[in-house]
């Protein structure tokens, strides 16, 4: 039974932090995420946290919604 909580609070520390990572973090530092990528992990973010907020503010000279 001890061996089963152990597993289990090491599955349950593991799905989590690898949720939070972005395209840099699973590189190792070799490649950088997209800006829909990016406005996706903060995005992600803002809904699991309480002190996250994202808005949009207007549009950014490519024509993309700025975040």
């Amino acid at each position: 039974m001890r061996t089963l909580l152990i597993f289990s609070v090491f599955i349950f520390f593991t799905i989590n932090s690898n949720a939070q990572q972005c395209r840099f973090e699973k590189s190792n530092g070799m490649e950088s995420a997209t800006y829909f990528e990016a406005v996706e992990w903060y995005k992600s973010l803002d809904k699991a946290s309480l002190q996250v907020l994202v808005k949009e503010m207007g549009m950014t000279d490519a024509g993309y919604p700025l975040h």
